[in-house]
């Protein structure tokens, strides 16, 4: 009975893993109300996941607010960028649809420049919490990245769009999963992300040795 609740139970830490996603998840959210200050609080919550799943685990909170004061001018600038190109992006895709009804080759360059996109904005954060450059230089190694890590980064930006692709293909189990994504869906995609780019990670600083 003693081990049913030992912190070395699977059980008992998959429901602190849980705790601590649901935790994120609502600092992400309370801190995303301004909209303006998403950004830094998408990246501080990347930092908690990745700090989870390489094993450098500290205070949420504590971790939460010093990231989001020590990033916040990158990552909202980040944010703001990505906010202008998927607003163009929306209405490019309004142009097209509107205009070139039934264009196969218009549909497919939109959803190339799309996917691009998304390739480097999913490199941007993780960057941006763990290397300190300029704006630049983080861009930059995101294009880089998003070319030579290409099936990371496919399963990064997959991941990232799961409940958009989940709603798509059926709504209805969608709905059933509506409580997950609602407390714990965006902290457990930073986490797939973060374990995904844990392997990054390691690769890029090898090479600095």
């Amino acid at each position: 009975m003693k081990n049913l609740f030992s912190l070395d139970n699977p059980f008992i830490q998959l429901l602190s893993r849980v705790g601590d996603m649901i935790i994120v998840k609502f600092l992400c959210l309370l801190c995303s109300l301004p909209i303006i200050t998403a950004g830094a609080a998408i990246s501080a919550s990347h930092r908690i996941m990745q700090d989870i799943v390489l094993d450098n685990e500290g205070s949420i909170f504590k971790t939460f607010f010093r990231v989001f004061k020590e990033n916040f001018k990158q990552s909202t600038l980040v944010w703001i960028m990505e906010l202008i190109i998927l607003v163009s992006l929306a209405c490019d895709a309004f142009l097209v649809f509107n205009f070139f009804p039934g264009s196969k080759v218009m549909y497919v360059l939109l959803a190339v420049l799309a996917f691009l996109v998304l390739c480097v904005c999913a490199h941007m954060i993780p960057l941006l919490i763990r290397y300190q450059n300029g704006l630049r230089q983080h861009l930059s190694n995101a294009m880089v990245l998003a070319v030579i890590r290409l099936p990371r980064t496919v399963a990064m930006v997959v991941m990232s769009a799961l409940p958009l692709i989940v709603l798509v293909l059926d709504i209805n189990v969608f709905l059933q999963t509506l409580v997950f994504w609602l407390f714990i869906g965006f902290a457990f995609i930073a986490y797939m992300n973060m374990f995904l780019y844990k392997g990054i990670y390691g690769k890029l600083e090898a090479g600095k040795k």
